[in-house]
């Protein structure tokens, strides 16, 4: 494949997997190079809708050869164009130092389309593979972040720190340390028809030490001749 093959090849791919949102031309004049010369980029895109354009250059280089001289030129002169730019390659003839400078410039991008002009992932443990590279140009440039999310779903906010109330604990019969159920309260005369509950020693005899209480309110002790009114405990 010469380099006029790989452009075909690249305007053929972006045609038949993004033409229904960009026009592709082929050979556009733009300004003057950083020579002087008048610049000529080999493929430009453009977004009809948002008129948002991008200018490719295309090198191929499967053996070694003048490619690799003109790759340093291409960069700078991209950077200077003053609009998105990339230089899109392939091939296995460039050599190692131009190889590094493509895989670490911004204006960049490995593509390698198959014969049914498909897109393709990048393979495991391979920078330079499939047309991934390429893909997310594009969608920087246009702003089609969906080719950047694919089916990953947005994240959600979750409180940690929101508790549910807690849930009042009922009496179990016959379960330690579950709560004794308590009656239902009364009001008006009710309350004063409670009958007070009596404690007595056991034996013939009551035990002078007798304790009056009524539910709710208060306990009354009585020691001989002498009462004294004290709060009333559940717990007692």
């Amino acid at each position: 494949m010469n380099g006029h093959e790989y452009k075909r090849l690249i305007a053929q791919y972006v045609v038949k997997e993004y033409g229904h949102r960009l026009r592709v031309y082929d050979e556009v004049n733009i300004g003057t190079s950083i020579i002087g010369k008048q610049r000529r980029v080999d493929l430009l895109l453009v977004e009809p809708s948002t008129n948002k354009a991008l200018a490719l250059e295309c090198k191929y280089q499967d053996s070694s050869g003048t490619a690799d001289e003109k790759i340093p030129y291409t960069l700078q002169d991209l950077a200077t164009l003053r609009m998105p730019a990339a230089v899109v390659y392939a091939g296995t003839g460039f050599s190692e130092g131009v190889l590094h400078m493509l895989q670490s410039s911004e204006y960049a991008a490995y593509c390698q389309p198959t014969s049914e002009l498909g897109k393709l992932a990048r393979q495991k443990g391979q920078i330079n593979s499939g047309t991934w590279q390429l893909d997310h140009i594009l969608a920087v440039t246009f702003q089609w972040w969906e080719l950047l999310i694919g089916d990953k779903v947005a994240v959600s906010f979750v409180d940690r720190n929101a508790q549910e109330a807690p849930v009042p604990e009922e009496a179990t019969p016959g379960v330690p340390g579950s709560l004794p159920a308590l009656p239902p309260a009364q009001e008006g005369p009710a309350l004063a028809e409670a009958q007070p509950a009596r404690v007595e020693s056991i034996g013939k005899e009551a035990s002078p030490l007798a304790v009056e209480c009524s539910l709710g309110f208060e306990t009354q002790l009585s020691l001989g001749q002498t009462k004294a009114k004290v709060p009333f405990d559940l717990s007692d």
